[in-house]
């Protein structure tokens, strides 16, 4: 795939420099090929991010089944495997195995 070369051109760039701030990462990538052209970067800002902590957002308070109802909080994502995914949350609580969620209309979900 394409986007697999760009990935690769640019990691080969920052190979062996020091990264002291993130635009740093900018001017890399657009160094990171000369021929036909620099790649265009886009320098993205908070603004171009959705905030989802506001309670508006949420559809749930929790995933989490037979708890009390309170905000997930996830500090950690790790990937272990295909198979495996551990999530950290707030207060060290540990939601293991989940592949993916089926949403009812009836505001019910299953794992």
């Amino acid at each position: 795939m394409e986007c697999d070369s760009v990935h690769s051109c640019i990691e080969r760039k920052i190979k062996g420099k020091d990264i002291h701030v993130p635009s740093d990462y900018l001017h890399i990538s657009k160094e990171a090929r000369s021929k036909p052209a620099p790649y265009d970067v886009v320098c993205m800002q908070y603004t171009d991010f959705k905030d989802f902590t506001p309670k508006k957002f949420h559809r749930f308070n929790s995933i989490r089944p037979g708890r009390v109802s309170y905000c997930l909080i996830i500090n950690t994502i790790k990937f272990i495997n295909w198979n495996y995914v551990l999530l950290k949350v707030g207060n060290d609580l540990v939601v293991t195995d989940i592949r993916a969620l089926k949403y009812l209309p009836n505001e019910k979900f299953f794992y």
